[in-house]
């Protein structure tokens, strides 16, 4: 199963409930990245499977095909779900690893771009999250390149000014390690939400790959997903963002305030 980060918009309807936020998570993580792989499938093969392999490909095939059907079918809730948009199950956006080059090098340009503005989203992320990640040696910082599982780039991209004791450090690594995590508190979702809109809107009018990028094409499902958490969480408690990621992280990132 594909690795990656997995991101759902939290309101608790009726299967949220029975299964809790964490294993709400989990089953839409495992069940949506098969239904996934389950689509690229080719039709099933009418010939009989002899060995013991062939059965077993063949058994696998078909645990894939059924959790693509279990997931197109989502919940009695899903139509009505303001956060699901009428879709299946469209209260959850997965974003695969690794993340590509054209993604990494457009969220670092727009990320640095931004912080002359202290008024903006990334100034605030940047302040609060990304100067405070470690500025080397973490998994987004060494876990890359041909051998590695979370992201194209041989390396970070790195941004540095100032001087002396007053000089900063920026990379993409630092950018992408504190990006995803749980939001709980409205603020921050509206943060989250307002970097996500402004960062796709330059990437797809400078970005010439944005449609053949893959990591680009699935960032902007999140920033939908975003924009209709904050919407009905503008207006409803409770509502929220839920991150599962498998890239390991140094210390907790959980925003646990209500």
């Amino acid at each position: 199963m594909a690795k990656g980060v997995d991101v759902v918009g939290w309101r608790a309807c009726a299967k949220q409930r029975e299964l809790g936020p964490k294993r709400f998570v989990l089953t839409l993580k495992k069940l949506g990245r098969q239904a996934a792989t389950g689509r690229s499938l080719p039709p099933p093969s009418m010939s009989m499977a002899v060995t013991p392999e062939q059965r077993r490909r063949q058994q696998q095939s078909q645990d894939l095909r059924d959790a693509r059907t279990l997931f197109d079918q989502g919940t009695p809730e899903c139509a009505e779900c303001p956060i699901s948009d009428g879709k299946p199950y469209g209260c959850y956006t997965p974003i695969d690893f690794p993340i590509d080059a054209d993604a990494e090098t457009a969220l670092f340009r727009y990320f640095s771009a931004q912080l002359a503005d202290e008024r903006s989203a990334a100034f605030g992320i940047y302040r609060d999250l990304a100067s405070k990640a470690p500025p080397q040696g973490t998994a987004w910082h060494t876990d890359r390149g041909a051998g590695g599982e979370l992201a194209e780039l041989d390396a970070p991209l790195v941004k540095e000014w100032g001087m002396l004791m007053w000089k900063k450090h920026l990379d993409s690594a630092q950018i992408l390690g504190t990006l995803f995590f749980n939001q709980r508190r409205l603020g921050l979702i509206s943060v989250l939400a307002q970097f996500w809109e402004g960062f796709l809107a330059e990437a797809r009018a400078t970005s010439p790959d944005f449609d053949r990028s893959t990591t680009l094409k699935q960032l902007e499902v999140l920033g939908e997903l975003y924009d209709r958490v904050l919407e009905l969480a503008s207006t409803t408690e409770g509502v929220h963002v839920l991150v599962e990621s498998d890239a390991p992280v140094a210390g907790d990132q959980d925003d646990g305030k209500s």
